[in-house]
């Protein structure tokens, strides 16, 4: 790849470090944009109408990545995931998400003898 190669790819792409913490404010702040999603869950892929649809609550389509197998992903297990990473090329944002850290507020459990 030449060096003027490397330039035009460097300005198609676009890291995303200060990343909003969760998939809902991420899409919200980004309303109108197409998304391809690796989640925990599977690949999700949306476009903006499907991005209101999910905001409004309706359900996501993921897949494990295996033809022909899909599942049916809640709007809230998808919004309420964090952002890990954020890119941007050729319009369209590539996210990697994960679920939340889970908080632990009980007391701690140890190995009993």
């Amino acid at each position: 790849m030449s060096r003027k190669e490397v330039a035009t790819e460097d300005r198609t792409e676009q890291n995303h470090h200060d990343c909003p913490s969760t998939v809902r404010s991420f899409l919200t702040d980004h309303a109108g944009e197409t998304f391809s999603m690796m989640t925990p869950c599977g690949f999700v892929e949306l476009a903006a109408a499907q991005v209101e649809a999910l905001l409004d609550g309706q359900s996501a389509v993921a897949h494990p990545g295996v033809a022909g197998i899909t599942m049916e992903l809640s709007a809230d297990e998808l919004l309420e995931q964090t952002i890990h990473s954020a890119n941007l090329k050729d319009g369209v944002w590539y996210l990697m998400t994960q679920f939340p850290e889970m908080e632990y507020s009980g007391p701690e459990m140890g190995v009993m003898q």
